[in-house]
């Protein structure tokens, strides 16, 4: 057996192993309802599949933000000369808003993130949540400031309520609405309403994805400020 065998087949053992343990200690029927994950929540390993990355887990991979065009702050759409609309979802990877978004949650978390206002640096509290996209299959996290965090709290009190066990059971689906802070000044917090129940194929695929990809919220990436 040659070294690079002798590897592959320790790579399989400890993939295996840490399958076993994420499916018995972690997705139980009895799990309770959380879009918080643990960072030290065991995870089945997957690595890349290109060719010289299989070592590299795919949680590496740096997935699009979407986030609210707000009032004060101008992005541009994909040909960098066409302001964004204001109080739309924002993709950061194709540039491009959207009015609503079905979305199936796998793992939500709050973190603190530093960003540049006028010049000067502040500390602020975000919600950071990994999604699926119900019409692309595609993967994205969601970054909501706290004047969103009601609207995420009402539909997670709501699925709660329907004894709900995991984040991933229920399609969402997130529009965005007005609202005007003590000052008068127009902002947009993003609102989210429960939609579809998944089906058993769908719950499976969810489990799968949050194994693979569930490490990407504690993963380092670049400010999603726009």
């Amino acid at each position: 057996m040659t070294g690079l065998d002798k590897a592959k087949e320790m790579a399989d053992k400890i993939r295996k192993e840490s399958e076993n343990k994420f499916m018995d200690e972690n997705l139980t029927e009895e799990h309770s309802l959380s879009t918080t994950t643990q960072s030290n929540l065991a995870r089945p390993f997957m690595g890349v599949p290109i060719g010289g990355f299989q070592e590299l887990p795919v949680s590496m991979l740096t997935l699009p933000y979407v986030v609210i065009t707000q009032t004060l702050s101008d992005v541009y759409l994909a040909d960098g000369k066409t302001l964004a609309p204001k109080g739309e979802w924002y993709f950061t990877d194709t540039k491009q808003t959207t009015k609503e978004i079905s979305f199936i949650t796998l793992r939500a978390k709050v973190i603190t993130v530093e960003v540049e206002e006028g010049g000067e640096k502040k500390i602020k509290t975000k919600l950071r949540v990994l999604c699926v996209n119900t019409e692309t299959s595609e993967l994205f996290i969601f970054s909501l400031p706290v004047s969103s965090f009601n609207s995420w709290g009402s539909m997670m009190a709501q699925l709660k309520k329907m004894d709900v066990k995991n984040s991933f059971e229920y399609s969402i689906r997130a529009t965005v609405k007005p609202a005007v802070n003590k000052k008068g000044q127009k902002y947009f917090v993003g609102d989210f309403v429960i939609a579809d129940k998944l089906t058993k194929e769908d719950l499976l695929e969810m489990r799968e994805k949050l194994g693979e990809f569930g490490g990407a919220l504690d993963s380092v990436q670049s400010d999603d400020s726009v």
